[in-house]
């Protein structure tokens, strides 16, 4: 039984690392945890850059909608002074 223990005991020692092995490791997770968060930055750029373009027409839209309703009402504005001009001429 006591040998069977002692096999067990071994494979529970971990096999202590050296300082440089530790570094390369957290150098390696830095470097896979920086190529993340850059891949997620990419992401984001391209959703500011849809929803921009979507407010960018929008905006656009926006500006084409009050031109016409502008031209409408100066035609309104046109077509009232021409009445009054007659009314005030028949007058």
């Amino acid at each position: 039984m006591k040998p069977k223990s002692k096999n067990a005991r071994e494979t529970q020692v971990k096999e202590k690392q050296t300082a440089y092995e530790v570094r390369k490791k957290v150098r390696r997770d830095l470097v896979e945890e920086v190529k993340s968060l850059q891949k997620e930055l990419g992401q984001l750029k391209f959703r500011l850059l849809v929803e921009q373009g979507e407010v960018l027409k929008a905006t656009k839209r926006a500006e084409t909608e009050n031109d016409v309703l502008f031209d409408c009402i100066r035609k309104q504005h046109l077509v009232r002074a021409a009445l009054q001009a007659a009314l005030t001429e028949n007058a």
